[in-house]
């Protein structure tokens, strides 16, 4: 009996060693992958490409990479979302004309019909991964905005704003959910999270002056893991301004409009005064069309072309692309994307696979397992 009884135990034992073996063939592990070397090369080909002084700038520069971190143009990402399409171009066609390889897209910013555009935003990037980082800009600053904050960050946006953090004299300074200044609300509480996901927050900030650039520096102070870009920063500033703002605040970027300042006849800076300023910062700087606002959007493009031809090579392929897409692949894939991996995995029936993974590449890997599904 005593014999039966041992025997019995050991065949449990047995077949409880193999589930747990079967359990570990099963698993699907995710390691983050949050490692970014810049590219070395790409100043040594900058300097090839301007040798060739008979090509436009355009042309010149077509092999560079350029990322564009303000754009407002969800909407106008697709025919089918303009109710006149009579003479239209999507953006998506612009892209491709004026070689802008990568995009940070929304539309509406602090207010209720923000929320239709971040969506927006999202359904593009799962279109087109290779050119869009997705954004939201629909936060309501009070308690309740947070939890929706959260969750866009869970489900895999990479970027929050532009949000109004301060508009006094701006054409849309009528938004329902703009702050009085950067600490206001539940904003101080929005860094936070981007800190906990690693995301840049973007921040309108008008004036760039007195009060709210007094919160807009506290708030750096206070959240000194949280990566701040100032939106066009370079608007109704001065290169010094810049200089002393940046060398105070080491969690500050700087969004350049470079359009504004080449087509402002009225300004007193040119972008040769700010060039100087990038040089001396050229880890801080990155590009931004803001849908070319007041200029229209090619020639806020090509005036990216004219910035960037100003700089040394170097400081070129930092401040067209390499800049922003540092703060994009060192962003860790969320619980969220690693459960639903775990689950799209599981009904592919993948099994003892290990993914090292960014949350840029745990979206796209997420986006064609389902697709394998559909």
């Amino acid at each position: 009996m005593k014999k039966k009884f041992k025997l019995l135990i050991f065949l449990i034992i047995l077949l409880f060693v193999f589930f747990l073996l079967s359990q570990l063939r099963k698993e699907i592990t995710i390691i983050p992958n949050l490692s970014y070397e810049k590219d070395k090369e790409v100043a040594a080909q900058i300097t090839e490409m301007r040798k060739n002084n008979n090509q436009s700038l355009l042309e010149k520069y077509k092999q560079l990479r350029i990322i564009d971190v303000h754009s407002h143009d969800v909407d106008a990402l697709d025919l089918s979302e303009r109710r006149n399409n009579d003479n239209y171009t999507s953006v998506k066609d612009l892209w491709s004309k004026y070689g802008i390889d990568q995009t940070v897209l929304f539309g509406a910013v602090s207010d209720p019909t923000a929320i239709k555009s971040d969506l927006l935003s999202w359904r593009y990037y799962e279109q087109y991964p290779e050119k869009i980082y997705p954004s939201f800009a629909g936060v309501k600053i009070d308690k309740d905005g947070l939890s929706k904050v959260k969750q866009n960050l869970e489900i895999g946006y990479m970027h929050i704003g532009e949000l109004f953090a301060a508009a006094t004299y701006s054409p849309f300074a009528s938004v329902r959910w703009k702050a009085k200044h950067p600490n206001d609300g539940n904003l101080p509480e929005v860094y936070d999270l981007a800190s906990e996901y690693n995301v840049p927050v973007l921040l309108h900030i008008d004036p760039p002056k007195g009060l709210p650039m007094q919160q807009f520096e506290l708030a750096m102070k206070n959240h000194p893991d949280t990566t701040f870009i100032f939106a066009h920063g370079n608007v109704h500033t001065s290169p010094q301004y810049l200089r002393d703002l940046l060398d105070r605040n080491e969690n500050l970027m700087i969004d350049f409009f470079s359009g504004y300042t080449l087509h402002n006849p009225g300004g007193d800076y040119k972008l040769d005064d700010f060039a100087r300023i990038v040089e001396e910062y050229p880890d801080r700087f990155v590009l931004g069309s803001d849908s070319g606002y007041e200029i229209g959007l090619e020639n806020s493009y090509i005036a990216m072309y004219e910035f960037i031809d100003l700089l040394s090579p170097k400081t070129s392929a930092k401040v067209a692309y390499q800049n922003f897409e540092q703060l994009m692949e060192r962003q860790a894939p969320t619980q969220e994307q690693i459960n639903l991996i775990k689950k799209l995995t599981e009904e592919k029936g993948v099994e003892n696979k290990t993914y090292h993974l960014n949350k840029r590449e745990a979206n796209e890997l997420i986006f064609t397992l389902q697709k394998m599904s559909n």
